[in-house]
């Protein structure tokens, strides 16, 4: 997109200075005084073309209307969801450590896991898991 790096479209506002700022910037600089930019504006852009003969119609208005994400909510709802994939991901392993069929690897990420976290499994399931990833109990 416009020769310019994925990072400088990840957020609105860095979208909005490569795809709209800087090119109506570019054209103000170019066209030596025929066009003027007004950056005044509560949102959107306004460029018109400025001497004697030039109308009302002789103007370039670009208008933005985003809605902007109240990021208290969005990180609740993210929170809310890693923490259910997390506990869904423990049951996961184990079942997997009850029934011995977990590896090495998953038996040793269940163990971090429960370290980590206020996770509390039985102490059973702890020994199975130690067990499997062969740690001295």
């Amino acid at each position: 997109m416009v020769g310019s790096d994925y990072r400088k479209f990840n957020k609105f506002n860095d979208f909005k200075k490569t795809v709209i700022q800087r090119p109506i910037l570019n054209i103000v600089k170019k066209s030596d005084g025929i066009w003027e930019f007004d950056s005044d504006l509560p949102s959107g852009f306004s460029i018109q073309r400025i001497g004697r003969k030039y109308t009302d119609t002789d103007k370039i208005i670009i208008k933005l209307k985003y809605k902007v994400s109240d990021k208290k909510e969005t990180n609740n709802i993210n929170k809310e969801e890693q923490d259910s994939k997390l506990v869904e991901f423990i049951d996961y392993l184990a079942s997997k450590i009850d029934k011995g069929e977990a590896s090495k690897a998953e038996a040793l990420a269940f163990i971090s896991i429960m370290k980590e976290g206020d996770n509390n499994y039985t102490n059973s399931f702890m020994m199975k898991a130690k067990k499997i990833a062969k740690i001295e109990v």
